[in-house]
């Protein structure tokens, strides 16, 4: 046989089978949808976890100073390694307060993961920074106030080259930024990061406390390290502490769920290839009464097979780069801290066909065998097909060595042999023991005492007849409806969590950092707002130590308020006596335990630019609100120590307390009124935790849908299947007066009876395994509402309604005639 006639038979016949043809490319789409997507998925999450550990550090050693920054002294000594060869480069990395940013057009902030200043002239030593307009690095930063975004951040705010940015936190008045470059990648990965020179660092940090330090690179980085640290320097090279474990079992889980669809499409296509040469007997007769040896058959078969494969490969190869591109959309706003960087490798697109090739040959091998195998005369007689001897072990041999071929496909896929056996055995398990389950419950469903209607009664009858069949159908269905009712119960949990931490959006909510020039109509437009209770604080980062010179980095941050002030804020502890204009302070009640240990009257040297004092601590507080948004943080002090310190004219904040209904409006309006403050609401912060929240759980949702829809494709292979070999039954029952519609309802009500069981199934599955969950850990407290179970309910029996719908439209609409007579 030439491979002329090859093709043109196949094509031919595949014409011919019209919709089940269809069906066919449908299961080998949908396996390799599933297989590249979730590929593509692993491979953007692999890129940005796994970074190489001088890509993370900026390069094969890190150096600080005796003292923790880098001094002029330090840089020199730097520099001298490198001419003397010990480095072959150095760059300097300055520590950017974290703090909040707006865009000159908007009146809410947004949080800033990291802030970083680099010597525009040498950074970066590794890897690799893409500016989006092709740009230079140097030339992005190189004026004081200028800052490159990460492409995230840049989306954010919604800004481009050339907007005007406000960037500040409580202890520094908000500066003005210029976007000089928006970066598509940057070495490390870190996405939410603004980058800028050391020129706007110094600008940035003000008076407050500027860390400094290097990386470098080195030929030999151990004899390097030896030379730098015996010159006084601290240094501290680059160790591999990638998450390999975590990216590579994440990496392992996406690519067994892929596996997992692919095997779906599999037993789809094998379905689908047992219906169309179920359909062709005659045709198999004939071939083997003109000579035909049951060798041919099998290449001719197996070539339909491996066409249907090639184009189910290529239309889900297709679809796979569209579905995972959402999906890293999806995920890239729940990350947060990386920059996914979404690209499709060209050997997967080559990969998708060839695997669906693989599988279609593989799963459709023993429906073209037993088809081939048959003797023509059994066939032209229409005789029942019984089972030659030794069958049965031969099927089985060929069933374990179709397996053994598969298991080595998994490998491959998994990049580890172990892996494929593991998740093909999972399958195999997983399918008997889900299997068993619920066909025990389709069971029990068929013997139900119903009303004895005739339309029931068929569904019932037809039902026992296929209750093993509709085995795979139920899996997926069962296992669609368990990954999305268990996500949504996690993320509606978290949500909830969120929203009872935060309390109600009643109280102090809403926080203004003022600039300089604005600072005296602050008060005025909050009012106008309807505020009530307004408090006014002085915040300045400090330096604090103890009697004995040890660093006490929690009371870095002083806050200065009015005695009157502090009752709304703090509550007090016993035998605190504090006036607000001596030299004393109020520091946070978990410092009086182990390991801290501090107590009142102790004496603490605070440091602010050029000048130190001596305080006391009068007291310990605790704050009344338990939220970051309106609890005080470090040290608490009053008109004295502002006044020692010369910090009595640093940047101010505004907590009001503003009506509700009020918060949505106010943020714009403040911001138009106030361009240079930053302005941030307790609503703005928990609506940014729940669309946080609401993202990741449509990423599990996108992921877990496509087990609903492996469930709808197995539905209408299988009803696909029945109409066959249900084709004279059908005929039958209108030839004597049942209507089409009516037929087709019956089918309706029996795969919705399908949706139904597995429906119920998942959400019992669901409410069992939160249970549990809840048990072990009661902080927990999840909840899945019985809303969201009538919603996955209803969404189960309406696919498995829709599906076989769509499949049976057609057969049920052929006249009785045209089936009786088999034409």
């Amino acid at each position: 046989m030439s491979m002329r006639f090859l093709g043109g038979y196949a094509l031919r016949s595949l014409r011919r089978g019209g919709q089940r043809s269809l069906l066919a490319v449908v299961c080998i789409a949908f396996g390799v949808l599933a297989l590249v997507a979730m590929q593509l998925l692993a491979n953007v999450v692999g890129r940005a976890t796994n970074v190489e550990p001088h890509l993370k550090l900026g390069g094969d050693l890190i150096i600080r100073g005796s003292g923790g920054s880098l001094t002029q002294e330090d840089s020199a000594r730097l520099d001298a390694f490198v001419r003397d060869g010990v480095l072959t480069g150095v760059t300097m990395f300055a520590g950017g307060p974290a703090g909040m940013v707006r865009s000159g057009g908007s009146g809410r902030v947004h949080f800033i993961g990291r802030t970083l200043g680099v010597d525009p002239a040498t950074f970066p030593l590794v890897g690799e920074l893409r500016l989006r307009d092709g740009g230079s690095f140097a030339d992005a930063v190189g004026q004081q106030g200028s800052v490159v975004l990460t492409r995230d951040l840049a989306a954010a705010l919604g800004v481009t080259v050339g907007d005007t940015l406000r960037y500040g936190d409580a202890a520094r008045e908000p500066a003005r930024l210029v976007v000089g470059g928006v970066a598509d990648a940057i070495p490390d990965r870190r996405g939410q990061s603004m980058l800028f020179s050391l020129a706007t660092a110094d600008l940035l940090a003000g008076d407050g406390p500027h860390m400094r330090w290097a990386a470098a690179t080195a030929v030999n980085d151990s004899s390097a390290a030896v030379r730098i640290a015996s010159s006084g320097l601290v240094v501290s090279r680059a160790v591999d502490e990638r998450p390999e474990s975590a990216s590579r079992v994440f990496g392992i889980m996406l690519r067994g769920a892929g596996l997992l669809g692919l095997i779906i499409g599999g037993i789809g296509i094998a379905y689908t290839l047992q219906v169309m040469l179920t359909r062709r007997r005659m045709e198999i007769a004939t071939l083997r009464a003109i000579g035909y040896r049951t060798h041919h058959l099998v290449l001719l078969f197996g070539f339909e097979a491996a066409l249907l494969g090639a184009a189910g490969g290529v239309l889900g190869a297709a679809l796979a780069i569209a579905l995972s591109a959402q999906l890293v959309h999806l995920l890239d706003r729940t990350a947060g801290a990386l920059m996914l960087e979404y690209s499709v490798a060209p050997g997967l697109l080559v990969a998708g066909p060839l695997v669906g090739i693989a599988t279609a040959v593989l799963f459709g091998t023993a429906a073209i065998l037993r088809a081939s195998a048959v003797r023509p005369g059994v066939l032209l007689r229409d005789l029942p097909i019984r089972p030659a001897r030794g069958a049965v072990a031969g099927a089985l041999a060929l069933n374990a060595l179709l397996a053994l071929m598969f298991t080595l496909l998994a490998g491959v896929i998994m990049h580890s042999f172990v892996a494929g056996v593991g998740v093909v055995a999972l399958a195999a398990v997983g399918t008997l023991v889900l299997g068993v389950v619920l066909i025990a419950l389709l069971w029990l469903v068929v013997r139900l005492p119903l009303p004895h209607l005739p339309l029931i009664n068929m569904a019932r009858a037809n039902l026992r007849s296929r209750q093993v069949r509709s085995a795979f159908s139920l899996i997926a269905l069962f296992v669609g409806v368990f990954s999305i009712g268990f996500a949504a119960a996690a993320m509606t949990s978290g949500r909830d969590r969120v929203a009872s931490r935060r309390g109600t959006d009643a109280g102090l909510n809403m926080r203004v950092y003022a600039a300089a020039n604005e600072s005296a109509a602050i008060p005025l437009a909050l009012r106008e707002l309807g505020a009530g209770e307004i408090i006014a604080s002085h915040e300045a980062t400090v330096r604090t130590v103890d009697s004995a010179g040890a660093r006490l980095s929690m009371l870095d941050h002083l806050a200065i308020h009015d005695v009157s002030d502090i009752a709304s804020l703090v509550s007090l502890g016993a035998g605190a006596e504090w006036r607000g204009d001596e030299l004393a302070v109020l520091v946070p009640d978990l410092l009086r335990d182990p390991p801290f240990s501090r107590a009142v009257g102790e004496r603490l040297t605070v440091s602010a630019g050029d000048r130190s004092i001596t305080v006391d601590i009068a007291g310990f507080y605790e704050p009344l609100d338990t939220e970051f948004f309106s609890a005080p943080r470090g040290m608490i002090g009053g008109a004295g120590v502002a006044r020692a310190l010369g910090i009595a004219g640093s940047p101010t904040t505004y907590l009001a307390a503003l009506p509700e209904d009020a918060l949505d409006a106010a943020a714009p309006t403040l911001g138009e009124r106030l361009p240079g403050s930053l302005v941030v609401s307790r609503r703005d912060i928990n609506d940014f935790l729940v669309a946080t929240y609401q993202s990741l759980f449509m990423f599990v949702v996108a992921v877990a849908g496509l087990a609903l829809l492996a469930g709808g494709v197995l539905i209408a292979n299988a009803v696909s299947l029945a109409m066959v070999e249900r084709r004279r039954e059908l005929g039958v029952l209108m030839a004597v007066g049942y209507t089409s519609r009516r037929v087709l309802r019956t089918i309706l009500l029996e795969n919705g009876a399908l949706g139904l069981v597995a429906g119920i199934a998942g959400i019992v599955g669901v409410r069992i395994v939160v249970a549990i969950l809840n048990a072990r850990e009661s902080s927990i407290g999840m909840e899945f509402g019985a809303g969201a179970a009538v919603a996955l309910l209803a969404t189960a029996v309406l696919l498995a309604m829709l599906a076989a719908g769509a499949v049976a439209w057609a057969p049920v609409h052929v006249r009785p005639l045209e089936v009786l007579r088999d034409e």
